[in-house]
């Protein structure tokens, strides 16, 4: 069977293929389960997943997962996903944007992780509502979370990392936090680093919440949380 004749997908894994540049042969792909895009080193856009459905934030896959695809700098071709169990965007190391997923509305579980010139998550701004865990991370750019202002619920972590010399500015979550939903927000520094204990203490988080000491982590940075508030 040709690939460019497969409507639906159960588990796909495209993985380490020399040569692929483009997901040509996926256009006519009308859903799937599971699919994985990954270490793809010469792939250069997600443009063909699913070109020739119809358009309409319709697609609710179970699992996937983009990582490693250090050409990719948006996620063009994933604009028909509407909801999905597990969304991981991990060590795409030129992906400048989340462009492609303005249909998203909710996550159970929401990874963006360690890629190193992503700058905004303004694409997942307005339809991005809910979502079980969320965790941001290593994105070495990435100063605040607007894009996120629409989130209103989340019901497990939400775990977000700066580093020593880029904190997060968390005023993307003023949606959520105007709300009082249970928050638990790490944010890394270096306490002899150019964050300093005072930079963290003005972090605009919930007025409720009590900033406290975290486990180290590696390199000797601390994590601090703000835990829910309570009252």
């Amino acid at each position: 069977l040709p690939l460019s004749r497969v409507q639906f997908i159960e588990n796909l894994v495209i993985t380490t293929i020399g040569g692929i540049t483009t997901l040509d042969g996926l256009e006519n792909v009308i859903s799937f389960t599971r699919l994985t895009i990954m270490d793809l080193t010469q792939l250069t856009s997600l443009d063909s997943l699913m070109r020739n459905r119809p358009s309409g934030c319709t697609v609710d896959p179970q699992q996937l997962l983009v990582a490693g695809n250090f050409l990719i700098t948006n996620l063009n071709g994933l604009d028909k996903i509407r909801s999905v169990a597990e969304l991981t965007i991990q060590v795409n190391n030129n992906l400048q944007t989340l462009t492609g997923l303005s249909c998203l509305q909710q996550a159970s579980r929401f990874s963006i992780v360690d890629n190193h010139i992503l700058d905004n998550l303004i694409a997942l701004s307005p339809n991005f509502t809910s979502v079980g865990v969320l965790s941001i991370k290593g994105n070495n750019q990435l100063s605040n979370l607007n894009g996120l202002q629409s989130l209103r619920v989340f019901s497990h972590l939400m775990d977000i990392q700066g580093t020593d010399d880029n904190v997060i500015n968390l005023n993307g979550l003023s949606g959520l936090m105007e709300r009082g939903q249970f928050i638990t927000v790490r944010v890394c520094y270096d306490p002899n680093g150019p964050v300093t204990e005072s930079s963290l203490l003005a972090l605009p988080v919930h007025p409720d919440a009590v900033l406290f000491p975290g486990p180290g982590l590696p390199g000797g940075s601390v994590c601090q949380a703000a835990p829910p508030p309570t009252g």
